[in-house]
């Protein structure tokens, strides 16, 4: 057995992974924020930008490879979930923080994770349809560029 799929066998491997792509997916995220800025700068610029996106070689691959990241880590975190409820018998006997405001920072944040992900999951559908959306089809919906779809469904 090769080291890949050794250490990915692991929990504590499978754990990095779901990091790893946890890292590529707010870099995705952080990415596209600082490309969408550009609706500030005119519908020209944002024209530009998304023309520039879909011009990029292997701008195909570039989405399947988004996401096949979101895929990963959706299965990897169900996966990690399940089993670490299966390695219990039943609840944690005590659940009481020793912290002053009786909260633990560690459960907050996962609670916050479940949210956030449920939130990105449930916008991936118009993350894809903005994605997938080149400048000439804006005319679909009356409009004769993407800078004044966005601006006028941003202010619909």
């Amino acid at each position: 057995m090769n080291w890949f799929a050794t250490t990915f066998s692991s929990s504590i491997g499978r754990k990095v992974l779901v990091g790893v792509t946890g890292l590529g997916l707010v870099g995705f995220l952080v990415a596209h924020m600082f490309g969408n800025l550009n609706i500030y700068c005119g519908t020209d610029a944002l024209n530009s930008y998304a023309e520039h996106l879909h011009n990029l070689p292997g701008f195909g691959l570039i989405e399947l490879g988004l996401l096949l990241l979101f895929v990963v880590h959706i299965v990897l975190v169900i996966g990690l979930t399940r089993a670490n409820r299966a390695a219990r018998a039943g609840r944690y006997a005590v659940t009481a923080s020793k912290r002053e405001d009786g909260g633990s920072l560690s459960a907050k944040a996962s609670k916050a994770m479940v949210v956030s992900g449920l939130v990105m999951l449930g916008s991936f559908h118009s993350l894809v349809e903005v994605g997938l959306l080149q400048p000439g089809d804006a005319q679909l919906c009356g409009r004769e560029d993407l800078g004044a779809v966005c601006l006028s469904s941003a202010n619909a």
